[in-house]
């Protein structure tokens, strides 16, 4: 092969892979996934090149796959040893490591895709592709809903943004969440990381409580989400009765009238559920609850 052909089989190659790079989002500082992700509302797709780069993914040149990927922000981290990685790694998840991993723009895990051949498996290309897709569209959250919290708990760690944040995603886990496996859909990725979110708030106000007494309160409701969530029905409508219904705010009677209503409901709890159910329906949001309790 003379020089001639060589050098235009090399410009073909770059042009070919600056189209690809085009269609996506691909970009290698977490700073600038997180500005991109809050901005256009797409998750962010981590991948490390400890592990393989971008471009060698098995898939990632499939137009099927790349189209898909569009909806995600490509962050290409060089290695382990990257401040980038170190600073995700200090958020104390398990699941950073692999390539493929979906994140919010906070950083933390929120799914699991993959781009390439999946580990331990026997499938046909064709199976196996079905699977790729299918698991970047389960993940192809749309974060828009969540923007305005993102920034604020960015810009000053704002206490209502993070409190919204910890019940949207407990929703999301009900609405939208990606199982992997039969082992893992008790515990959806959202609701692990709104579990997270809840036990730090809880150290937070041990050292310094600075929450008004409803907001308190509605971080306790959360948390007994999160049980309901986890399918421990008994447990939650106990410890729901013992928090006695004129106790409870006006700000927070839609989601403890909610959680009444679903744990008692799915513990079998039917004359208990009925009069929740009727208190709720007087609610202003009722719509919005009454939606997500068919999801559990």
């Amino acid at each position: 092969m003379n020089m001639k052909l060589k050098t235009l089989i090399t410009i073909a190659f770059l042009f070919l892979l600056g189209k690809v790079n085009a269609q996506l989002t691909v970009v290698t500082s977490f700073k600038e996934a997180q500005t991109i992700s809050i901005s256009k509302n797409k998750p962010i797709f981590l991948i490390i090149k400890d592990f393989k780069k971008f471009s060698e993914y098995k898939y990632v040149n499939n137009p099927e796959v790349k189209k898909v990927l569009k909806n995600f922000v490509v962050l290409e981290l060089q290695d382990q040893n990257s401040s980038d990685y170190r600073y995700l790694k200090s958020l104390k998840q398990s699941r950073y490591g692999l390539g493929g991993n979906v994140l919010d723009p906070l950083g933390n895990v929120i799914g699991i895709g993959h781009i390439g051949q999946l580990r331990g498996t026997s499938y046909t290309s064709k199976t196996e592709l079905n699977l790729v897709k299918e698991d970047l569209i389960r993940n192809s959250f749309d974060l828009s809903l969540l923007k305005e919290d993102y920034k604020a708990i960015l810009k000053n760690k704002n206490i209502n943004a993070r409190i919204n944040l910890i019940e949207k995603y407990l929703n999301y886990s009900l609405n939208t969440s990606f199982y992997r496996n039969k082992k893992q859909k008790n515990s959806p990725l959202f609701s692990d990381v709104a579990g997270r979110y809840s036990k730090e708030f809880k150290k937070e106000i041990k050292r310094n409580n600075t929450l008004i007494k409803s907001d308190q309160q509605r971080l306790e409701l959360l948390f007994l989400y999160k049980i309901v969530v986890d399918e421990k029905y008994n447990r939650a409508a106990k410890k729901l009765q013992k928090m006695h219904a004129e106790a409870i705010y006006e700000s927070n009677k839609s989601l403890f009238y909610y959680l009444s209503y679903i744990a008692n409901h799915k513990a079998n709890n039917n004359l208990v559920a009925k009069e929740w159910f009727s208190k709720l329906k007087s609610q202003k949001d009722f719509d919005n609850y009454n939606f997500l309790s068919k999801k559990v």
